[in-house]
């Protein structure tokens, strides 16, 4: 039988996860504009076992099904009925619920809101950033990381055919 984390492990194990264009956009227009799948298989498997603390529209772009994730959505707007997805009404009410589930890990999976709101948190010490190579003419922005941050390993992607080039970096947070 596995003990529960507190919520301090959980924060410890907690990280953001992001993939950006080269100006930093995450969006255009609710979507993605961009298509990489060796990323999103990436996501998948860093994220499974973790809460997804999302925000309302980053929530409505996700697929209906993501087994093995819990997914807290910070709204002030009722989810739509028969969701498995929880309501947060901030962020630290998602963190909490997070932690009542049992979860490993948070993964701070955005969009701009959410990503701000762990970036002031100093519990969160790691960020896992996809660059996208290109510029997508987004609208929606990764907030910069600051100088408490550092680059703590990187690794490139397979991209298919017709996908941009991809690179993963890990920055830890070295001060709070």
């Amino acid at each position: 039988m596995t003990k529960n984390l507190t919520k301090q492990e959980i924060l410890a194990n907690s990280f953001i996860i992001v993939a950006s264009d080269l100006d930093g956009a995450i969006g255009c227009d609710r979507d993605i504009p961009w298509k990489h799948t060796a990323d999103m298989k990436r996501f998948k498997e860093t994220t499974m076992g973790c809460a997804l603390i999302v925000g309302r529209t980053t929530f409505e772009t996700l697929p209906s099904s993501m087994p093995g994730r819990s997914i807290i959505v910070v709204t002030s707007s009722p989810l739509p009925e028969g969701s498995s997805a929880r309501a947060a009404s901030s962020y630290d009410e998602a963190v909490d619920i997070a932690v009542e589930l049992g979860v490993k890990a948070i993964a701070f999976a955005g969009g701009s809101g959410i990503y701000k709101a762990a970036l002031k948190d100093p519990s969160v010490t790691k960020a896992y950033i996809t660059k996208i190579a290109g510029r997508y003419n987004g609208n929606v922005f990764m907030p910069p990381l600051g100088e408490e941050w550092e680059v703590a390993g990187w690794m490139d992607l397979p991209s298919k055919d017709g996908e941009p080039e991809a690179t993963v970096f890990r920055h830890d947070r070295t001060s709070a």
